[in-house]
C-alpha cells in the first residue's frame, strides 16, 4: 500500500498550480496569437498575388483594346473583326482558367441552377417549366456555379 502512496505523491504534489504555469500559458497565448496574426497576413498576401496574377493574364487583352482603339480611323468590318479577336483571346483565357459558360437553353428550369427574371406564356405543355430564353449566361469556375444563368421560364398556360 505503500508502493501506491509513494507513486501517487508526485501527481498530487505536481496538480497544484506552479509559479511558471502562469508564464508558460501567456508565452503559449502569445505564440498562438501571432500564429493567428501570421497566417491572415499569409492568406491575404496570398489572396493578392492571385489577383495581381490574374490581372496579369489579362494586360495582354488590354493591350489588344488600346491597339484597336488607337486605330479607330479604320473601317466598320475591321474594327469589328478586331474586337471579336479580343473577345475570343479573353474567352480562350478564362476557360484555361476554368472559368466555363453555361447556357441552359431549353432545359428544365432549376431554381438552384438558374435565376429566373420572368415568364414566357407557352401553348406548348411539354416546354413548362423549360428555359425559354438564356438573358444572361451562368457561369462555372472549376465546376463551382459562381453566376447562375438569368433565364426567361416558359410557362404553359
Amino acid at each position: 500500500m505503500s508502493s501506491i502512496q509513494h507513486i501517487d505523491e508526485p501527481m498530487t504534489r505536481r496538480s497544484s498550480p506552479q509559479p511558471d504555469d502562469d508564464e508558460r500559458y501567456l508565452r503559449l497565448l502569445s505564440e498562438f496569437t501571432n500564429y493567428k496574426r501570421r497566417t491572415e497576413q499569409e492568406k491575404r498576401e496570398l489572396a493578392d498575388y492571385v489577383r495581381a496574377e490574374t490581372y496579369r493574364k489579362l494586360l495582354p487583352i488590354l493591350d489588344d483594346f488600346d491597339r484597336l482603339m488607337s486605330h479607330q480611323e479604320q473601317d466598320e468590318r475591321r474594327l469589328i473583326e478586331g474586337v471579336t479577336l479580343i473577345y475570343n483571346k479573353l474567352r480562350s483565357h478564362l476557360a484555361q482558367e476554368g472559368l466555363v459558360p453555361e447556357s441552359p437553353q431549353d432545359e428544365p428550369f432549376d431554381p438552384n441552377q438558374h435565376d429566373a427574371f420572368l415568364t414566357q406564356p407557352t401553348d406548348d405543355p411539354t416546354a413548362d417549366q423549360t428555359v425559354a430564353q438564356v438573358l444572361e449566361k451562368g457561369y462555372r469556375f472549376k465546376g463551382k456555379l459562381i453566376r447562375p444563368a438569368k433565364v426567361a421560364v416558359a410557362q404553359y398556360t
